[in-house]
């Protein structure tokens, strides 16, 4: 009775290791920014993993009273594999941009860790922006959605004396925490 209890409880365990998807973590670097009015800044997505990828799709908004949209782009992983690559940028809306990089070649993709994604942007008056994920996908090797990808959001803080957070902000325990960072 105890080996068909203990290999019953190994095969449960089996399943429940295969059956959920392991999270696949993006970033932004840096987690957040400080910068002067007129001060341009970058925000990268990054993958930690070691993991194939094929394609990914951003959907970004952030506040335009307070950041001006440049460009954004494919990221190092995807412009130093050598194979074609079709990447798209715009800004959907004022306020919100789409942005994309595909592997076009059947045999060529990027491999994590690395940069996969670029924002450039310009602040634009004293204040602060949070920057909102509307969408992040990946996409295999084969073309197929890659689950439980996440990505979080981040803030971009503009203040005149350019070294700290300012006083006024969201009322949230993220807010409290980034503001005790600096």
């Amino acid at each position: 009775m105890k080996r068909i209890a203990s290999a019953y409880l190994t095969g449960m365990l089996l399943l429940l290791s295969f059956g959920s998807a392991a999270a696949i973590e993006l970033r932004f670097w840096p987690q957040s920014q400080i910068l002067a009015p007129n001060e341009s800044g970058t925000l990268s997505v990054l993958i930690d993993e070691t993991l194939d990828v094929r394609t990914i799709e951003l959907r970004i908004s952030y506040d335009p009273l307070i950041l001006l949209n440049l460009e954004g782009g494919p990221g190092p992983l995807f412009d130093e594999t050598g194979c074609l690559i079709w990447w798209g940028f715009e800004e959907t809306e004022l306020g919100s941009w789409h942005g994309f990089a595909v592997v076009m070649d059947a045999y060529c993709w990027v491999t994590g860790p690395g940069e996969l994604f670029y924002w450039d942007f310009t602040a634009i008056q004293e204040g602060y922006s949070r920057i909102v994920v509307e969408e992040a996908k990946l996409y295999d090797v084969d073309g197929e959605p890659i689950e439980g990808v996440t990505l979080n959001d981040t803030w971009v803080f503009v203040s005149t004396s350019g070294t700290s957070v300012p006083e006024q902000g969201p009322e949230s325990q993220s807010w409290s925490t980034l503001k005790s960072l600096y």
